[in-house]
């Protein structure tokens, strides 16, 4: 995602004297990622972990954008967040873009705000009308039929394809299935570099692959009361195994408790 952030704002910036633009994330060289820091840039996009690992000067860095604010604030990436903040200057405006807003990403927001403005445009978390949703039900022993029933149908296979699985060895075991019954994709993980990673994306715009298989290095987890949430009020027709899941019900449960947890601690 940041390389293509970069990618775009070199083109917003094109005419602009001396806009210079630096990438600072992992899986590329520290020592040219070093080079361009020192290089009189005016905007670095970066992944907070290799920023910190850099630790550039960041005394005349007065705007920070965090986009997809929700999955930086969470569990994994909150402190990583917090120790970015830290290297900037007391007085500085901080911008947040998502598509989706939890109630534990609105708390977050606050700690690091001050005087905080929200601006909506559409329907806050919610899939745009554009699109048709559809969730199926299907057992762990019929996945692989069932998408290749998918992936054969014209109705539904409209190039590129997105699938993702839960780990590099599902990911590279269903890539070997798709290809063996004449279905052309490409696999991306985590162990992948990065410029493997961006030559893949680059076909897959191109076309050269229909269907890309990949862990959630692409995307997130499912979180199935959001999911239930915005599927009702989406008008989504819910199979009766999702609606009566147990783990739907354990996990509505401990978001519950997460929440009066957080609450208590406000006050």
């Amino acid at each position: 995602m940041a390389i293509q952030v970069e990618k775009m704002t070199k083109e917003l910036c094109k005419g602009i004297r001396n806009m210079r633009t630096g990438l600072v994330v992992g899986g590329l060289s520290t020592a040219q990622q070093n080079y361009r820091l020192e290089s009189n840039i005016q905007i670095i996009i970066c992944t907070p972990g290799r920023l910190l690992e850099l630790s550039p000067d960041l005394s005349q860095c007065f705007t920070v954008v965090l986009d997809e604010f929700d999955v930086l604030l969470d569990a994994s990436f909150h402190e990583q967040v917090k120790s970015v903040m830290r290297l900037l200057p007391s007085r500085h405006q901080t911008l947040m873009f998502s598509a989706t807003i939890s109630e534990e990403s609105r708390r977050y927001a606050k700690q690091l705000l001050y005087h905080p403005v929200q601006i909506n445009v559409g329907k806050p978390s919610n899939p745009t009308e554009k699109v048709k949703q559809m969730i199926l039900w299907v057992e762990n022993d019929c996945k692989k039929k069932k998408l290749i029933s998918i992936l054969q149908d014209k109705r539904f296979n409209k190039p590129p394809v997105l699938v993702f699985v839960e780990s590099k060895l599902g990911a590279l075991l269903l890539a070997d299935y798709l290809i063996n019954k004449d279905i052309l994709c490409a696999v991306i993980h985590g162990d992948k570099t990065q410029e493997a990673r961006t030559k893949i994306i680059s076909e897959l715009e191109e076309g050269r692959y229909p269907v890309l298989v990949s862990t959630n290095i692409l995307g997130r987890g499912i979180n199935m009361p959001s999911l239930y949430e915005l599927s009702v009020s989406s008008m989504v027709t819910l199979p009766t195994q999702l609606v009566n899941s147990p783990h739907l019900a354990y996990q509505k449960q401990s978001k519950a408790i997460n929440e009066n947890r957080e609450k208590v601690k406000l006050k």
